[in-house]
C-alpha cells in the first residue's frame, strides 16, 4: 500500500474513531438521541450481554453526584476548560493552516501554534477529548480515546515523511528544533528506549498500544474504586437495596431517609410486584437536574419542541465551549443541598448475570430500570409523595452512570 492510501487510510479510521468518541455525549445533549441509540442498540447490547465486555458500558468518574474527594471535584471543574481550550486551540491551528494556503505561502509552518510543536492541531484534539473524557466518562470512551491518540500519531508520523519529500532540509530541521505533540518529544525519547527497540516497527507500535491500553483501563478501574470509597452510600440488606446520596450525607442521615420512603406502603407494592432481585436507591434534591439519567414521567420526555431541543443543544455548547466558573451553590446540573429530596428507587440487573449479588449493583455496566418516585423533605416535616415512572430513561434501555 502506498504512503498516500496508507494516510487516506489512517485518517479515515481517526475519524471514525473521533466521531464515535464524541458522538455520544453530543447526541446526549441534541434532539437525535433516539435516533443515536436505536442505530447502536444492538453494538450497546451487544456489549451489555457479555461479562469481558459489559463494563465498557460503566462509567469510572463522577458525573452524576458530588463526592467528598477535592481531587474528584477538582476534574470536574476543570474538564470542561481543558475541553473548551483544545477546540479553540484546535480552531486556530486550522485557521492558520488553512489561511496560509489561501494566501499561498508554501513552505513549512513555524509560527503561531507550531511555534511549540509541530503537530499543534493533533495535541489540541487530544486535550480537548481528555477534556471530553472529564465530561462522559464512560470505559468504552476512554478506550477510543486512547485508540484515538494512537492513530494521530501514526497519522502525523505520515504526514511528517511527506513533508520531508517536499521539503526535505528545511522539514528536517524543522523536526531537530521542535518536539512532536510536546516540547522535548518526551513521547518519542521514551518509545524509542522501549517499544522501538523490538525490530519490527508495526509489532512495537501494536504492542505499545495495548500495553497504553491496559494502563488505561488499569488506572481507570483504580480511580473508580476511590471513586466508591468518596461517595455516600450504604447497603440496606434486610430491604435489598443500595442507596446512594448525590450530595454528601452521613450513612445515619442515609438510613433515615430511606426507613420513611420503604415505609410507604406503595413503595413495598411496587418493589415487590417488580420482582427485582436488588434495588438501587438515587436520594437527590428536588431541583436536581439530570433526573431523566434515572427515570422520566410519563409526557415529560415529549414535552419540549425540536426548536426548545436544539435551543438547549446550543445552550449546552456553549456551556462547554466558553465556560464560566459555578455559582456560589455549586453545580446547577446537581442542583442544591436543601431538604426537598426526590428518590428514585430502581431495580439494577445485569444482562449476562440475573443472580447478581446485593453488592454488586454498584459495579460498572450496571443497568438502572426505574420503578417508583418518592418525594418527601428530609428534616420529616411532611408526608412522603410516590409516583409512577415509564420503565426506561429518558434515552431508553442504555447504561447510565450510579455515581
Amino acid at each position: 500500500m502506498t504512503q498516500a492510501k496508507w494516510k487516506h487510510v489512517t485518517g479515515l479510521s481517526t475519524s471514525v474513531i473521533v466521531l464515535l468518541g464524541t458522538a455520544e455525549v453530543v447526541m446526549m445533549i441534541s434532539p437525535f438521541a433516539g435516533f443515536f441509540y436505536s442505530a447502536f442498540r444492538p453494538a450497546l447490547n451487544f456489549i451489555a450481554e457479555h461479562r469481558a465486555t459489559a463494563w465498557l458500558d460503566g462509567f469510572f468518574l463522577n458525573h452524576a453526584l458530588i463526592t467528598t474527594s477535592p481531587i474528584l471535584e477538582g476534574q470536574r471543574l476543570v474538564g470542561k476548560y481543558i475541553f473548551a481550550i483544545g477546540m479553540w486551540g484546535f480552531l486556530v491551528g486550522f485557521l492558520q493552516i488553512y489561511g496560509a494556503k489561501v494566501l499561498r505561502r508554501p513552505g513549512v509552518m513555524r509560527w503561531g501554534l507550531y511555534w511549540f510543536v509541530r503537530h499543534p492541531q493533533y495535541l489540541c484534539l487530544i486535550v480537548a477529548g481528555w477534556g471530553l473524557l472529564t465530561i462522559w466518562p464512560r470505559f468504552l470512551l476512554l478506550g477510543l480515546y486512547v485508540t484515538m491518540i494512537f492513530l494521530y500519531v501514526l497519522l502525523a508520523r505520515l504526514e511528517e515523511s511527506r513533508l520531508e519529500e517536499k521539503y526535505p532540509e528545511d522539514y528536517q530541521a524543522f523536526r531537530k528544533w521542535k518536539g512532536g505533540l510536546l516540547p522535548g518529544s518526551p513521547g518519542e525519547k521514551l518509545y524509542s528506549l522501549t517499544f522501538g527497540r523490538i525490530s519490527s516497527r508495526p509489532l512495537g507500535f501494536i504492542l505499545c498500544y495495548l500495553f497504553c491500553l491496559s494502563v488505561a483501563f488499569g488506572a481507570a478501574f483504580g480511580v473508580r474504586g476511590y471513586l466508591k470509597a468518596s461517595t455516600s452510600w450504604s447497603v440496606l440488606p434486610e430491604q435489598k437495596t443500595v442507596a446512594l446520596s448525590v450530595w454528601p450525607r452521613p450513612v445515619f442521615d442515609i438510613k433515615s431517609i430511606m426507613s420513611r420512603v420503604l415505609a410507604v406502603p406503595e413503595v413495598q407494592l411496587r418493589m415487590d410486584a417488580d420482582g427485582g432481585p436488588h434495588f438501587v436507591a438515587h436520594i437527590l434534591p428536588d431541583d436536581y437536574g439530570m433526573v431523566g439519567m434515572y427515570a422520566v414521567m410519563p409526557g415529560k420526555d415529549s414535552k419540549r419542541t425540536f426548536g426548545e431541543e436544539l435551543q438547549r443543544m446550543w445552550r449546552l455548547a456553549g456551556h462547554f465551549l466558553i465556560p464560566r466558573p459555578p455559582g456560589p451553590t455549586g453545580f446547577a446540573l446537581m442542583g442544591r443541598p436543601i431538604d426537598s429530596l426526590k428518590v428514585v428507587i430502581s431495580n439494577c440487573r445485569k444482562a449476562y448475570n440475573p443472580f447478581m449479588t446485593l453488592e454488586e449493583c454498584l459495579d460498572p455496566g450496571v443497568k438502572l430500570q426505574p420503578v417508583i418516585i418518592v418525594k418527601l423533605h428530609a428534616t420529616g416535616e411532611d408526608e412522603p409523595t410516590w409516583q409512577v415512572p415509564l420503565r426506561r430513561n429518558r434515552w431508553g434501555d442504555i447504561a447510565m452512570p450510579i455515581f
